[in-house]
C-alpha cells in the first residue's frame, strides 16, 4: 500500500555558525533531488582532500563527488594497526598536536558502520593549516593503552601500531580515476 502522503527525503547539508542551522546545500553543490541513503567520505584520488560517495534509493545510484582543492592547507592521515583481537583498531582515538600550540585539541575516532548502508575509509584524516608543522601525535588504543609517535610530517599517510611508537611511511600506489558520462554500455 503506497500512501498518498509520503515524500521523499531530499539530502540536505546544513551549515551552524551561531543560531539558527541553514541550510548550505545550494552553496556546496549538494543540492541533488536525490533520495539519498547513503554517504561515504575517503580520500578517493588520494590527494589529501576528502571525496564523497552517496548510495541513493532512486537514480543515480551512485554518485560520486571529487575534490579538487586549491587550497594551500595540508594534511595527514594515519592506518591503525593493533596486535589485538582488534587488528583494524576501531574505536581507537588519535589526538595530533602541532608545534607551538599548547591548547587546541585535534581528536579523530577512528569508527565502521558510522551510516546507513555506507561506510567511510578506515583513514584517520586531519587537514593540517598552511604554516603548521605536526609535533607528534597519540593514539590511545581500543585496549586501554596508548601511544605517542613523533617523527609524522604534514602532505602524507602513515601507519601507526600499537606495538611500536616509529611511524611508518605508507607508499600506496597512486589511483587514477577516469569517469565516463553517459549511460550503460550494452552487450559488452
Amino acid at each position: 500500500m503506497v500512501e498518498p502522503d509520503a515524500v521523499a527525503i531530499l539530502p540536505k547539508l546544513v551549515w551552524h555558525y551561531g543560531e539558527p542551522f541553514a541550510d548550505a546545500s545550494a552553496v556546496t553543490g549538494l543540492d541533488f533531488p536525490d533520495d539519498g541513503r547513503g554517504l561515504a567520505v575517503v580520500d578517493w584520488d588520494q590527494d589529501g582532500d576528502l571525496d564523497l560517495w552517496f548510495s541513493n534509493r532512486t537514480g543515480p545510484r551512485v554518485r560520486f563527488l571529487r575534490n579538487d582543492s586549491n587550497s594551500k592547507n595540508s594534511y595527514v592521515a594515519f592506518r591503525l594497526r593493533s596486535e589485538s583481537a582488534n587488528p583494524d583498531a576501531i574505536g581507537a582515538e588519535v589526538e595530533l598536536f602541532f608545534k607551538g600550540e599548547d591548547d587546541e585539541r585535534h581528536i579523530r575516532t577512528l569508527r565502521a558502520g558510522s551510516g546507513f548502508i555506507s561506510q567511510s575509509s578506515k583513514w584517520v584524516h586531519f587537514g593540517v593549516p598552511e604554516g603548521r608543522e605536526i609535533s607528534h601525535a597519540i593514539v590511545r588504543w581500543p585496549a586501554g593503552e596508548s601511544s605517542e609517535h613523533r617523527g609524522v610530517t604534514a602532505g602524507q599517510r602513515w601507519t601507526l601500531r600499537d606495538t611500536s611508537p616509529e611511524p611508518e611511511a605508507w607508499q600506496g600506489a597512486q589511483r587514477t580515476l577516469a569517469l565516463k558520462t553517459g549511460g550503460i554500455p550494452r552487450g559488452q
